[in-house]
């Protein structure tokens, strides 16, 4: 992730990891861990919205998608990009990943081309190489977001 915040749980590198090589009992359990450390550390913060996007992105590996968007959108309502811009550019990219792993790809579409132009938001290397973002690769608006973060002196 962007920020330092989820250097504190490994389990949720874990699942990420486990999700990218397609092993969803391993990773199902790495976000069931990843979970009840988040929620111990939301007790004693509450308004930590880097850590309810953490929440919404591990939420939304386990296909908990009410409590997933609610997470995100907290964590959206707590950074507004317009008044932070870097950690709300990073919990907006948490709730465009969350709606991508559900499979909403519209919303996390129209979340990330908003991103796209602004500091904070997620960069070409992202986009193209992170296998968080796969299920969006096969889209023609998400191409052309990449294609448009794309740096120049590699343009064609």
């Amino acid at each position: 992730m962007i920020d330092g915040t989820g250097s504190l749980l490994p389990s949720f590198f874990d699942g990420q990891i486990s999700r990218a090589q397609a092993d969803p009992a391993r990773s199902i359990v790495a976000f069931n861990v990843a979970r009840d450390e988040i929620g111990q550390k939301l007790r004693d913060d509450p308004d930590n919205g880097l850590l309810r996007g953490i929440l919404c992105v591990i939420n939304a590996g386990l296909g908990r998608k009410e409590e997933s968007l609610s997470e995100g959108n907290r964590a959206v309502e707590l950074h507004p990009i317009t008044k932070d811009a870097v950690d709300g550019a990073v919990a907006l990219t948490r709730l465009a990943m969350a709606y991508a792993w559900l499979g909403e790809k519209d919303p996390a579409i129209e979340r990330l081309g908003y991103l796209a132009n602004r500091p904070g938001g997620p960069d070409y290397g992202q986009l193209k190489f992170d296998a968080a973002w796969a299920s969006l690769r096969r889209d023609a608006r998400f191409a052309k977001i990449i294609d448009g973060l794309q740096p120049h002196s590699t343009r064609q």
